[in-house]
């Protein structure tokens, strides 16, 4: 007879939590429906790494597995969390060099092609960025409160309304729309 307090996977000790199942075949349980769906098969982000790092195609290896918010890929390495794309260009192309960052020769965040990483300046991973278009200026950008056609009419109308009357009719500070005319903020396309 199994014990109530334990996991009722076959194999599994942990202590159980609910419905007669631990913490982490319950929560698979409400995600899948089964407490033995989603995971991986053991290994397997490893291998997709020795993968990244062996690819030598010309077309982008995307990262399968978690990512970051940003779409960059993650895995556990040695217990720490680690860009898949910062570990294939350090495998890639040596270690680091003082005020560098890995750049994505194709744009793509996803991507762990080794062909398409680099160490760059920051600088130059910003003018990269310019050219793959994955910069986030104008409404892109994460603090953006207006379109990008917001900020043109806004433009069109220096000189024919006032700042005042423009921050009233787009929810904005008048030293919001001064600083648009003054060329201070929002950068042009």
């Amino acid at each position: 007879m199994t014990d109530p307090r334990i996991c009722s996977i076959e194999g599994c000790c942990k202590p159980c939590k609910s419905r007669g199942y631990c913490r982490a075949h319950y929560a698979r349980l409400l995600r899948h429906g089964d407490p033995l769906a989603g995971g991986l098969p053991k290994g397997a982000a490893q291998k997709a790494l020795q993968d990244a790092i062996n690819h030598s195609g010309d077309e982008c290896f995307i990262w399968p597995f978690g990512k970051t918010a940003a779409g960059y890929g993650v895995i556990m390495l040695k217990s720490v969390h680690t860009y898949v794309h910062v570990h294939v260009c350090k495998t890639a192309h040596g270690p680091k060099p003082d005020g560098h960052e890995v750049a994505h020769g194709c744009g793509n965040p996803s991507c762990c092609a080794p062909k398409h990483l680099r160490w760059a300046t920051p600088h130059d991973n910003l003018m990269d960025k310019r050219v793959h278009g994955t910069m986030p200026i104008g409404e892109r950008h994460c603090h953006a409160k207006l379109t990008d056609a917001q900020f043109a009419e806004i433009m069109a109308l220096k000189g024919v309304a006032t700042a005042r009357e423009l921050a009233t009719r787009y929810a904005v500070s008048d030293r919001t729309i001064s600083a648009y005319w003054a060329g201070r903020l929002r950068a042009s396309h």
